[in-house]
């Protein structure tokens, strides 16, 4: 069986792989050039392929898929710009500017259903899925991950899509809010750091689950930090005022009544 387009062909393949194996290939320039012999085209049969899924409108639409072998990390922040080019919220004016926060991605599963001889692909969303990071399984077979369209952004908040390079992933950033100085400021859920462009002092934070990364510079609590219990990368002191990376051993941020 040779499977071709006008310029490539390939043969000696399995209809169904379940490890790897070695196919045998040919191309030429274009359709007035000769073909090259065949050569030897080793395939990785890779153990586990992970679809990510957007709910947009009544549709649910695939917007990309990756494939893994057990063990090997992706990060699911590097999903974001394929979220939102398919909710069009790429203004050209401010391409990074977000109108909506996506508070993450929930398990799941699709499936093929036939009815009345019709066959109908069906999804099944489950929970919450609390990590920023998946690890290929060990089990075989397809993995689906919805995102699921959320909360507006407030109106007080600007909110911007920034890439880490040396963390390797896009954050949901909060830089700024419409008053310089704010009694208490309730951090969204969804955002996954604070980066302040301007000079930002409030009394009380309170900072949920999602915030993994926060400058202390231009951003001064005078009161007291509040961690949700659920996040991995932030810890306050006992009187809350002082804040702590994961490690315990730095101080991101130390509020204007402590010394130390």
């Amino acid at each position: 069986m040779i499977k071709e387009n006008p310029n490539f062909q390939i043969k000696d393949f399995p209809l169904k792989a379940t490890s790897d194996f070695t196919a045998k290939c040919r191309m030429r320039a274009n359709e007035n050039s000769p073909w090259s012999d065949w050569t030897d085209l080793p395939v990785h049969v890779y153990n586990q392929k992970v679809a990510f899924k957007c709910v947009y409108g009544k549709k649910i639409v695939e917007i990309g898929s990756v494939c893994l072998d057990p063990g090997e990390k992706i990060s699911l922040l590097n999903i974001y710009p394929d979220i939102l080019f398919t909710y069009q919220e790429m203004s050209k004016l401010n391409p990074k500017k977000l109108s909506n926060l996506y508070e993450g991605f929930n398990e799941g599963y699709d499936y093929i259903e036939e009815t009345d001889g019709k066959k109908i692909q069906k999804d099944a969303i489950g929970e919450k899925y609390d990590s920023t990071t998946f690890v290929g399984e060990s089990r075989k077979g397809r993995k689906v991950f919805y995102i699921q369209k959320t909360t507006k952004t407030p109106d007080n908040m600007e909110v911007y899509l920034d890439y880490d390079m040396k963390a390797g992933g896009y954050y949901q950033t909060l830089k700024k809010i419409d008053n310089s100085f704010a009694e208490e400021l309730d951090i969204p859920y969804g955002i996954h750091s604070i980066k302040f462009d301007e000079k930002t002092s409030v009394n009380t934070v309170h900072i949920p689950s999602t915030v993994m990364k926060i400058e202390a510079k231009n951003f001064n609590v005078n009161t007291k930090f509040i961690v949700d219990s659920k996040n991995q990368w932030f810890y306050t002191s006992e009187n809350g005022k002082v804040l702590f990376d994961k490690t315990g051993k730095e101080i991101l941020h130390v509020d204007s009544g402590t010394d130390e």
